[in-house]
């Protein structure tokens, strides 16, 4: 069960309510308080140095997909103009559609480097 858990209760029972629940801006719903940060078990790494590892990994995949899709965007542009005479209509299409998914891809790795960066940053 997650930690917020809502539940019906008349506005009279509010007043009498646990400590461990509070009321919420709706009017006769009572929500459970989170369990605190402290009571849950950290395995492996420890918390502070768990996003530092992910951030490091996240950076070098970003990379890895940022320099892929540049040489896919290549190699479908030499395909899809200069070649374009060499190829089926269906390797044109191919080739042509390419371009934007690959730069897609390339965005997307821009920004998940971004976000890497300023975690690392964050950590040292």
């Amino acid at each position: 069960m997650s930690s917020l858990a809502l539940s019906y209760a008349p506005s009279s029972a509010l007043i009498s309510a646990a400590p461990a629940r509070r009321p919420s801006r709706v009017s006769g719903l009572v929500a459970a308080a989170p369990a605190p940060a402290a009571a849950a078990a950290v395995d492996g790494p420890t918390a502070a140095s768990a996003p530092a590892w992910e951030a490091r990994r996240v950076f070098a995949w970003s990379r890895r997909a940022m320099g892929y899709s540049a040489l896919v965007v290549a190699a479908a542009v030499v395909l899809a103009y200069p070649l374009a005479h060499k190829l089926s209509l269906p390797a044109q299409i191919v080739a042509h559609l390419a371009i934007p998914v690959a730069a897609g891809v390339f965005k997307l790795g821009y920004v998940a480097r971004l976000a890497a960066q300023e975690a690392l940053a964050r950590v040292a």
